[in-house]
């Protein structure tokens, strides 16, 4: 049982019409760089990058009581904000997305604490994350630094002098503020 017969032009005008609605989709969302979101969320953002800017520093200066409340208070702030996301959010799909970010983020806090040695693999891992959730929500507080040896990307201000936690002469501005 056929219920709609095509010819051959109606059927290629259905194609390109598909494939110019997919294209135009795609090139607003690539120049729409960061997702819209509340100032509330935003806001909550912007305490969690100052929070994870603070333990990139702690750990820098090896301050082991400061690595562990900032690792607590972050970690504590990443539960609060996951639990409380699905009410300040526009849309789910946003919640959603924001919530298996933070998800991810969380996992990393909770080995990063565990563990005795404080991994540097771990805390690479969380400043990739923040990192990311800077750039998509445009928090543009600090300045994301890159070091080409290790392949890492951190937060920081681009007043101090870039610190890396392995590579003393590492750290190239890749945005600003």
């Amino acid at each position: 049982m056929v219920f709609f017969k095509f010819n051959r032009k109606a059927k290629l005008f259905c194609l390109a019409f598909f494939i110019f609605f997919l294209f135009t989709t795609f090139s607003v969302a690539a120049k729409n760089k960061t997702f819209i979101v509340e100032e509330s969320i935003k806001d909550l953002l912007v305490s969690l990058v100052d929070t994870s800017v603070h333990l990139h520093q702690s750990v820098y200066d090896q301050n082991i009581s400061a690595i562990e409340l900032n690792t607590l208070k972050l970690l504590k702030q990443v539960q609060w904000l996951r639990a409380n996301i699905h009410h300040k959010a526009y849309h789910y799909q946003e919640a959603a997305y924001l919530d298996k970010l933070l998800l991810g983020l969380e996992f990393n806090l909770e080995a990063f604490r565990k563990s005795k040695l404080y991994k540097k693999n771990y805390i690479k891992s969380i400043n990739r994350k923040l990192t990311y959730i800077a750039h998509i929500y445009g928090v543009k507080k600090y300045t994301v630094f890159f070091c080409a040896a290790d392949r890492s990307v951190w937060l920081q201000d681009k007043k101090n002098k870039p610190f890396h936690l392995s590579h003393a002469r590492c750290g190239i501005p890749v945005s600003s503020r």
